[in-house]
Protein backbone atom coordinates (compact mmCIF):
# COMPACT_ATOMS: atom_id res chain seq x y z
CA UNK A 1 0.00 0.00 0.00
CA UNK A 2 1.16 2.87 -1.01
CA UNK A 3 -1.30 5.57 -1.95
CA UNK A 4 -1.61 8.66 -0.11
CA UNK A 5 -5.24 8.05 0.48
CA UNK A 6 -5.05 4.89 1.49
CA UNK A 7 -2.83 6.01 4.04
CA UNK A 8 -5.02 8.88 5.02
CA UNK A 9 -7.88 6.53 5.35
CA UNK A 10 -5.93 3.94 7.76
CA UNK A 11 -4.97 7.20 9.39
CA UNK A 12 -8.35 8.72 9.96
CA UNK A 13 -9.71 5.02 10.91
CA UNK A 14 -6.52 5.02 14.27
CA UNK A 15 -7.43 8.29 15.25
CA UNK A 16 -11.41 7.30 15.13
CA UNK A 17 -12.25 10.42 13.15
CA UNK A 18 -14.83 10.64 9.82
CA UNK A 19 -13.96 12.21 6.43
CA UNK A 20 -16.25 14.79 7.35
CA UNK A 21 -14.44 15.36 10.45
CA UNK A 22 -11.40 15.51 8.77
CA UNK A 23 -12.98 17.88 5.79
CA UNK A 24 -14.19 20.87 9.06
CA UNK A 25 -11.25 20.77 10.51
CA UNK A 26 -9.29 21.34 6.88
CA UNK A 27 -11.93 23.72 5.84
CA UNK A 28 -13.29 22.29 2.97
CA UNK A 29 -15.64 19.94 1.82
CA UNK A 30 -15.99 16.17 2.99
CA UNK A 31 -16.55 15.17 -0.99
CA UNK A 32 -12.85 16.25 -1.42
CA UNK A 33 -11.24 14.23 1.50
CA UNK A 34 -13.51 11.33 -0.06
CA UNK A 35 -11.57 11.98 -3.39
CA UNK A 36 -8.32 11.61 -1.86
CA UNK A 37 -9.26 8.54 -0.11
CA UNK A 38 -10.70 6.87 -3.43
CA UNK A 39 -7.49 8.06 -4.95
CA UNK A 40 -9.59 10.13 -8.13
CA UNK A 41 -7.70 13.47 -6.38
CA UNK A 42 -4.93 14.65 -4.35
CA UNK A 43 -4.58 17.39 -1.79
CA UNK A 44 -2.89 20.74 -2.81
CA UNK A 45 0.84 20.35 -1.58
CA UNK A 46 -0.30 23.42 0.40
CA UNK A 47 -2.36 21.43 2.57
CA UNK A 48 -0.14 18.24 2.97
CA UNK A 49 1.22 20.11 6.41
CA UNK A 50 -2.43 20.89 7.50
CA UNK A 51 -3.09 17.24 6.85
CA UNK A 52 0.01 15.88 8.07
CA UNK A 53 -0.78 17.86 11.92
CA UNK A 54 -5.13 16.76 12.17
CA UNK A 55 -3.67 13.41 11.56
CA UNK A 56 -0.71 13.26 14.14
CA UNK A 57 1.73 12.54 11.33
CA UNK A 58 4.66 14.19 9.69
CA UNK A 59 4.62 15.12 5.94
CA UNK A 60 7.67 12.76 5.41
CA UNK A 61 5.28 9.72 6.73
CA UNK A 62 2.09 11.07 4.30
CA UNK A 63 4.04 10.79 1.52
CA UNK A 64 6.34 7.97 1.50
CA UNK A 65 6.48 4.76 0.20
CA UNK A 66 7.18 3.02 3.78
CA UNK A 67 3.95 1.17 4.47
CA UNK A 68 4.62 -0.64 7.85
CA UNK A 69 3.95 1.87 10.08
CA UNK A 70 0.59 1.85 8.00
CA UNK A 71 0.24 -1.76 7.39
CA UNK A 72 -3.18 -3.35 8.67
CA UNK A 73 -3.33 -6.18 10.86
CA UNK A 74 -6.15 -7.84 12.09
CA UNK A 75 -7.12 -8.53 15.78
CA UNK A 76 -10.08 -10.35 16.14
CA UNK A 77 -12.27 -9.51 13.56
CA UNK A 78 -11.90 -5.98 13.95
CA UNK A 79 -8.88 -4.53 11.60
CA UNK A 80 -6.72 -1.87 12.79
CA UNK A 81 -3.25 -0.73 12.04
CA UNK A 82 0.20 -1.10 13.68
CA UNK A 83 0.43 2.91 14.07
CA UNK A 84 -2.59 2.48 16.64
CA UNK A 85 -1.37 -0.77 18.02
CA UNK A 86 2.48 1.34 18.24
CA UNK A 87 0.88 4.12 20.64
CA UNK A 88 -0.93 2.92 23.64
CA UNK A 89 -4.74 4.89 24.36
CA UNK A 90 -4.51 6.87 27.17
CA UNK A 91 -6.74 4.66 29.26
CA UNK A 92 -4.27 1.83 28.53
CA UNK A 93 -1.23 4.59 29.31
CA UNK A 94 -2.95 4.50 32.87
CA UNK A 95 -3.36 1.23 33.72
CA UNK A 96 0.32 1.23 32.84
CA UNK A 97 1.13 3.41 34.89
CA UNK A 98 -1.09 2.29 37.57
CA UNK A 99 0.48 -1.34 37.58
CA UNK A 100 3.94 -0.18 37.38
CA UNK A 101 3.07 1.59 40.64
CA UNK A 102 1.73 -1.50 41.94
CA UNK A 103 4.73 -3.01 41.32
CA UNK A 104 6.73 -0.72 42.66
CA UNK A 105 4.89 -0.70 46.16
CA UNK A 106 4.95 -4.65 46.27
CA UNK A 107 8.59 -4.15 45.22
CA UNK A 108 9.00 -2.19 48.34
CA UNK A 109 7.07 -4.17 50.71
CA UNK A 110 9.15 -7.19 49.84
CA UNK A 111 12.14 -5.35 50.35
CA UNK A 112 10.85 -4.19 53.85
CA UNK A 113 10.38 -7.84 54.55
CA UNK A 114 13.74 -8.65 53.63
CA UNK A 115 15.30 -6.00 55.28
CA UNK A 116 13.04 -7.34 58.41
CA UNK A 117 13.95 -10.81 58.41
CA UNK A 118 17.58 -9.63 58.08
CA UNK A 119 17.29 -7.30 61.10
CA UNK A 120 16.05 -9.94 62.98
CA UNK A 121 18.98 -12.32 61.43
CA UNK A 122 21.42 -10.05 63.11
CA UNK A 123 19.83 -9.94 66.22
CA UNK A 124 19.96 -13.50 66.56
CA UNK A 125 23.76 -13.31 65.71
CA UNK A 126 24.40 -10.76 68.04
CA UNK A 127 22.52 -12.66 70.70
CA UNK A 128 25.02 -15.31 69.57
CA UNK A 129 27.88 -13.79 69.66
CA UNK A 130 27.21 -12.69 73.19
CA UNK A 131 26.12 -15.29 74.61
CA UNK A 132 29.61 -16.72 73.66
CA UNK A 133 31.57 -14.00 74.77
CA UNK A 134 29.48 -14.50 78.04
CA UNK A 135 30.87 -18.28 77.89
CA UNK A 136 34.18 -16.86 77.09
CA UNK A 137 34.17 -14.51 80.30
CA UNK A 138 32.61 -17.46 82.72
CA UNK A 139 35.70 -19.89 81.25
CA UNK A 140 38.40 -17.02 81.60
CA UNK A 141 38.81 -17.58 85.67
CA UNK A 142 38.37 -20.91 85.47
CA UNK A 143 41.26 -21.15 83.05
CA UNK A 144 43.39 -18.56 85.13
CA UNK A 145 42.84 -21.08 88.15
CA UNK A 146 44.04 -24.19 85.83
CA UNK A 147 47.40 -22.12 85.27
CA UNK A 148 48.28 -21.24 88.53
Amino acid sequence: MDSLGEKIRLLLKAKSLKQKDLAERLGIKPSSVNQWIKGTARPDNSRLAQIAKELGVTVDSLLSNENAQYEITTIGEEPTSNLVSSKLSDYERLQYELRIKELELEMERRVSVIQSELLVYKEKELAQQQKEIERQRALSPDQDAINK
